[in-house]
């Protein structure tokens, strides 16, 4: 009904006083003979202002239909209404389309019309639900829409005449198949991630201000031993800790919170059978709004399997000292039996030959023709000069001058000691490495001819047999020692 303002007419009032109980007079004009009649004119008026009355209602009702209508057009959700018998008063466009129908074709239908008889039934408990408690009804259901499964969020509301009585139901219906799959995939997300912070080859603890456990996941439970109700809420961290590693992370607690940050930390973590457990501790602080510390997350690493190969290392380079040190031994021991060998086997082969050639050559400057002989000394320097190179051979050999590898050795093996490092080594030993160092020095300064090749080895031959009797003796009054050939 409008709000506007009419005026009335008199005899309108008249008759609107009797209707209310007023009386049921109308207007009588008077006639002769005593008797009157009904004024016309007036009962006109008031057939010609009712009707007036009616069309203003129904075009009142016809813009509020109209303008329900549109609201419901205008929503981006399919909506119906449903009188008190559960049949459609109205729906908008998106709900009809469904259907293939029209919103003025739907009005007058019931469920039963559209969907199987199971469905239909299920509706119709629902309606009858929201009309019998009058409390709104929120469900997911899945439909089929244009061949596809779709998840429909519905709600149904129950609305009220103008008597306060329940007239039917206003139903929506969102299409939430998106949100689904969204809400699936973010279950399966946070199902990810707690299962990689539940199982991770790390240990993680939460703690409050006060160092009490909060939260802590399951591999930091499998290391220590313990259930998770007798940690969390009950432990303080100190009470997982320690003695000595309760004293570290004490000195550093302040810097920590200072910092909010704390790396590589090394603790022992006691299990509940009162083993301990080396880790690694990785910090990061928690502040409030205000700044204020306020908890801490705690990862800890294990290093049991790197202190274990640490110390497996350790064991390994003593024993590969060992073995260095007695392949060490080996090779020197090696070497001087073999250049003992090459001094007692070759050189005094190499020195008689020597005196030989020169005897030969003294002996062939007498008695012969000048080309013979001249042909003979050429053969007798020839003979010299590789008998020479072959002394100068041994000789490098035995001394080590020429070789750079063999002088390596020597230096490594610590053959050749200065004399402040052989205070210590037996007096065969000493007199051993002075032997070698004469007999360098004089292969580095006599030159490589016949006369002094020879004179140098024999002062290496005498040297060595002076060493070997020396060493002899040490023996015989020691009883110990290896003996040098």
């Amino acid at each position: 009904m409008g709000f506007h303002r009419r005026v009335v007419p008199q005899s309108l009032r008249l008759f609107r006083s009797e209707m209310r109980g007023m009386g049921r007079t109308l207007p009588l004009l008077p006639e002769g003979n005593g008797r009157s009649r009904v004024d016309g004119s007036a009962l006109k008026m008031l057939v010609r202002h009712l009707q007036q009355q009616r069309r203003q209602d129904a075009e009142e009702l016809h813009r509020r239909k109209a303008s329900l209508q549109a609201l419901m057009e205008s929503l981006p959700l399919k909506v119906f209404v449903k009188d008190a018998r559960a049949r459609y008063v109205t729906c908008n466009a998106l709900f009809a389309h469904d259907r293939g129908l029209t919103p003025e074709q739907v009005a007058g239908r019931t469920d039963f019309d559209f969907y199987p008889l199971p469905e239909a039934e299920r509706f119709r408990h629902e309606d009858g639900w929201a009309l019998a408690s009058g409390s709104a009804l929120s469900v997911h259901e899945s439909q089929l829409q244009d061949g596809l499964e779709k998840i429909v969020h519905v709600v149904k509301t129950p609305f009220y005449d103008m008597h306060g009585k329940v007239a039917g139901v206003v139903g929506t219906l969102l299409d939430v198949t998106g949100n689904k799959e969204i809400e699936c995939r973010l279950r399966q997300f946070a199902y990810e991630n707690e299962d990689l912070y539940q199982y991770s080859p790390c240990a993680y603890q939460s703690l409050d201000a006060e160092g009490v456990v909060r939260r802590i996941n399951n591999t930091a439970l499998d290391w220590l031993g313990y259930k998770r109700d007798e940690i969390v809420g009950q432990l303080h961290l100190d009470d997982l800790l320690s003695e000595s590693s309760r004293l570290r992370f004490a000195a550093t607690l302040s810097d920590f919170v200072r910092l909010g940050e704390l790396h590589g930390l090394t603790l022992d973590l006691v299990r509940k059978d009162g083993c301990l457990l080396p880790v690694s501790l990785q910090a990061t602080a928690i502040y409030d709004d205000e700044g204020h510390f306020a908890g801490s997350h705690l990862t800890f690493s294990d290093m049991a399997l790197s202190c274990e190969l640490v110390r497996e290392q350790r064991v390994q380079q003593r024993y590969l000292d060992a073995y260095r040190q007695s392949l060490g031994a080996l090779r020197r021991e090696e070497r001087q039996r073999l250049i003992g060998g090459l001094q007692s086997c070759t050189m005094p082969q190499l020195d008689q030959l020597a005196q030989t050639l020169a005897v030969l050559a003294d002996g062939l400057s007498v008695g012969l023709p000048e080309a013979v002989g001249q042909n003979c000394r050429t053969q007798l320097e020839t003979a010299q000069r590789l008998l020479d190179q072959a002394i100068s051979g041994v000789l490098d050999v035995c001394s080590g001058a020429s070789s750079a590898a063999l002088d390596h050795m020597v230096r490594t093996d610590c053959t050749v000691r200065t004399a402040a490092e052989e205070g210590d080594l037996p007096v065969f030993e000493r007199r051993k490495n002075r032997c070698r160092r004469l007999a360098i020095g004089a292969s580095a300064t006599v030159p490589k001819n016949g006369a002094k090749a020879t004179l140098a080895a024999g002062f290496v031959k005498r040297r060595s047999g002076a060493l070997r009797r020396s060493q002899d003796r040490w023996q015989m009054t020691r009883g110990q020692g290896v003996p040098f050939c």
